[in-house]
This record gives C-alpha cells, sequence and structure tokens, in this order.
C-alpha cells in the first residue's frame, strides 16, 4: 500500500476536524480517535507518519491519533 493513500485520508480527516473545530469555536483539538478495521487497506503507520507531518499549522497540531484496531467480523444469517 503506497504512503500517497494514508496521506490523502489523513489531509481529509484533517479537514473534517478543522471544520469541526470552527463549528464548536475550538482553540485546539488534544486527540483524535480513528477505528481501522483489518480489511481496510490503511497502513496505520502510515497512517501516524501522515498526521505527524499534515497536522503542524492546523487546530491539531499538538493532538494526538488515536488508532483502535477493530477485527473482521463475519457473519451468516443461514
Amino acid at each position: 500500500m503506497s504512503d500517497v493513500h494514508e496521506l490523502s485520508l489523513c489531509d481529509d480527516l484533517l479537514s473534517q476536524v478543522v471544520a469541526i473545530a470552527q463549528q464548536h469555536q475550538a482553540q485546539s483539538v488534544e486527540s483524535i480517535s480513528v477505528h481501522i478495521g483489518q480489511l481496510s487497506g490503511i497502513e496505520p503507520s502510515l497512517l501516524e507518519t501522515a498526521f505527524s507531518l499534515l497536522k503542524d499549522g492546523t487546530v491539531a497540531e499538538l493532538a494526538e491519533l488515536i488508532i483502535h484496531h477493530s477485527p473482521v467480523i463475519v457473519s451468516c444469517p443461514h
């Protein structure tokens, strides 16, 4: 998986965080929690690297990225 994928996802995530912070007139964000499924195609370490690069200069500049790993759940109704 290319780190370009994670950079793009992180850019979108930070855009959403900035918009929500503006709606709530927040001066800063302490942490951002995300759930990543095993089949998502997202490499957590690359997402962390992208976050550390892109958060500078935003309300999330001092924020911690908290990654929760979600298991695969399979069910069969029959």
